[in-house]
């Protein structure tokens, strides 16, 4: 599969668990940089680093790009679902495992970043800070020319948009898509 394919994999599938596809992207980016070859010292395979045994309890084939995608990308709801959309605990837990996570959160609360390693703790701030970085688009929410809702007011971009989404997240998946199509184009 090529970086492309992979990058589209992630992003479909992050919308089929609504999973913010920029964050389960930032997450495979940070994992592996999208290499399904990757394996880590510790024994993590493939694009989202999956563990043996959390693959296993996920029911997927880690060494499978698009079973580790799936996987991958399912774990991530699963810590997002644990934490309630908290998403420097979910990634804390992604990185350094819920048992972990649980346990410095009993312990220390909101402060838990402190006491969490040094890697966990550079690993949750880089993601969420490409994120916000890389990602953010400055949006008004003016009324869409000519656009009105049943009742005549005025219809924002915002209120026109799939249930969860952002406007950044619409005009950057927008963005993938024309880029993707430009790509197709040119290898014609």
């Amino acid at each position: 599969m090529t970086s492309s394919d992979i990058s589209a994999l992630i992003l479909s599938t992050a919308a089929a668990y609504g999973v913010d596809p920029r964050l389960a992207l930032e997450v495979a980016m940070q994992e592996s940089g999208l290499n399904e070859s990757a394996v880590s010292p510790a024994g993590a395979i493939g694009i989202f680093q999956l563990m043996p045994a959390t693959a296993a309890d996920l029911g997927v084939d880690p060494t499978d790009p698009t079973q580790n995608i799936q996987g991958g990308v399912q774990y991530l709801a699963q810590m997002l679902a644990r934490y309630s959309g908290n998403v420097a605990e979910a990634l804390g837990a992604y990185n350094w495992g819920p048992g972990n996570m649980d346990a410095a959160i009993a312990a220390h609360g909101a402060g838990w970043m402190n006491y969490a390693p040094l890697e966990t703790q550079d690993y949750v701030q880089t993601i969420v800070s490409n994120i916000q970085s890389q990602y953010s688009v400055a949006l008004n929410s003016a009324p869409l020319p000519g656009a009105t809702a049943a009742d005549g007011t005025p219809v924002d971009a915002a209120s026109v948009l799939p249930q969860g989404w952002s406007l950044g997240t619409a005009l950057w998946i927008g963005a993938v898509v024309v880029a993707g199509w430009i790509v197709f184009s040119l290898l014609e």
